[in-house]
């Protein structure tokens, strides 16, 4: 009995601070999938500021203001390095490191550092910070593995 108490706090507690998250001005809402076109057409009109605004607009459900609270959550997640500042990062710390890079590999270094991040802030992949980024984040988890392996 217990239990399900703590589980329906902790709920509430997530749903209101849900109901209070921005959402960015110039959101793409277009650009958000799982969204159905009346969705999509009712949030341009209104440009909600927060989540619990999204859910009060006649015609959109809760489950599409879930799937955009997800999508806004891993917004804000991958948008803690811009991707001018990734870019401009990895050339220095591979210069330094004399490590290859060339411009194709730029753009899944980027992939994968977003997703990366992501994920760790759900399951503890590593414990370098990766919200904010330091020099040797990148060089443990981007620089490193571009090094030839050590001649024995």
């Amino acid at each position: 009995m217990r239990a399900t108490c703590d589980a329906r706090r902790a709920r509430s507690t997530r749903a209101r601070k849900d109901e209070r998250r921005g959402i960015p001005h110039d959101f793409p809402f277009d650009r958000v999938p799982g969204l159905s076109r009346e969705v999509v057409q009712r949030l341009f009109q209104v440009r909600p500021d927060t989540l619990g605004q999204a859910l009060r607009i006649p015609g959109v459900t809760p489950a599409a203001v879930a799937v955009l609270g997800a999508f806004v959550r891993s917004l804000v997640i991958s948008s803690a390095v811009t991707s001018l500042e990734f870019r401009d990062r990895l050339a220095r710390r591979t210069r330094r490191a004399k490590a290859p890079l060339t411009l194709a590999m730029l753009d899944p270094l980027e992939s994968y550092f977003r997703l990366l991040t992501l994920w760790n802030s759900k399951i503890n992949l590593t414990a370098l910070p990766l919200e904010s980024p330091t020099d040797e984040t990148f060089d443990r988890l981007l620089v490193e593995p571009l090094l030839p392996p050590p001649l024995t």
